[in-house]
């Protein structure tokens, strides 16, 4: 009985269901398709908010950097710093010294960042003077500024090398054209790399034929490179856009290719003797960390008790700094040989 009792009530229900929804078919087809909208929609903009919000950290990124140099240019010295770096990052890009000074700000940070890790990685992990820790940070941020100043010095030293071919080749074609312009414009594919990028700029600043925007472009340049062929070459340059006077020139571009190649020939010995010894002595920060680890394994507990007194840490940065003053007057000597 009792079972007869539920079927008859399940019976029921399914009647009931079934009338339910044959009376309400088209509110339930409305409310159905009302809901597939507001899904859809709830989806599509769950996507957009994220699109918009990944848009919104892409710029804010991007806009950070312009926000933080803006603000650090109001500092004299910061903007003298971030300018002397822009005109170092003008040797590997096309970009306006304004953006430039945008990298430049990213590359002190990194350079920063890339100190403290230094020093962690160099220093022991338990210094009880506080001022060698800060001198520690301001040795490893000065090795970072040497290692790029050396790369500085070797772009000078590759740009200067393509000087002499440089002469020669903007002579023969302007005595060809009669046009400096063309005759820049013509070599483009003829030149280095390093020479293209920046003939690039002196071609598109004197399509301009303002002199001002000319004058500021060539001293961003000469700044850049700080070489007298590299500012004869621009006076040469400037002087056959607005004055013309091919034979004139052209005797001025032969003698100063011979005086190049007399130049570069005296330094080139003097400069391979120095990149060596210089590569040689930015092993020593390593080397010193890896002495120490090797004494670690080998002598335990006594070698890191060592290596943490004042003592040991005072006697590693003395070395550090007379490799960093050893690099610093082999650079010099090249640089005013």
């Amino acid at each position: 009985m009792g079972g007869s009792a539920q079927g008859v009530g399940v019976i029921s229900n399914l009647t009931n269901l079934s009338s339910f929804l044959s009376t309400n078919f088209f509110y339930i087809v409305l409310l159905f398709v009302a809901a597939i909208y507001v899904w859809t929609y709830i989806k599509a903009q769950i996507k957009y908010n994220q699109k918009k919000r990944e848009y919104l950290i892409k710029k804010n990124k991007k806009g950070f950097f312009t926000y933080l140099t803006r603000d650090l240019k109001k500092i004299k010295f910061m903007e003298k710093i971030l300018s002397n770096l822009a005109v170092k990052i003008g040797m590997y890009t096309q970009y306006s010294k304004e953006k430039n000074m945008e990298y430049a700000t990213m590359l002190g940070l990194g350079t920063f960042v890339f100190a403290l890790i230094m020093l962690m990685l160099f220093m022991p992990s338990k210094i009880t003077v506080w001022y060698v820790a800060l001198f520690t940070i301001g040795l490893a941020f000065g090795f970072l500024v040497l290692i790029m100043y050396v790369f500085s010095l070797m772009a000078i030293s590759h740009f200067t090398r393509q000087l002499p071919d440089t002469f020669k080749i903007l002579n023969s074609r302007y005595i060809n054209t009669g046009n400096i312009l063309k005759a820049i414009n013509i070599s483009m594919g003829d030149f280095d790399k390093s020479i293209k990028r920046e003939m690039r700029k002196i071609y598109d600043v004197l399509k301009k034929n303002d002199m001002s925007e000319i004058d500021r472009v060539f001293d961003d340049i000469e700044k850049t490179y700080k070489n007298e062929y590299l500012t004869l070459l621009l006076n040469l340059i400037k002087q056959a856009h607005f004055k013309g006077g091919s034979e004139t020139i052209k005797h001025q571009f032969e003698s100063a290719t011979e005086d190049i190649l007399v130049s570069i020939e005296n330094q080139k010995d003097l400069t391979a003797a120095t990149r060596s010894y210089i590569l040689l002595s930015l092993l020593i920060p390593f080397s010193i960390r890896g002495i120490e680890i090797f004494n670690e394994h080998a002598l335990g507990e006594e070698a890191i008790k060592f290596y943490s007194t004042t003592g040991a840490i005072q006697y590693k940065i003395a070395i550090i700094i007379a490799m960093i003053m050893y690099v610093g007057s082999m650079l010099f000597l090249e640089r005013k040989a």
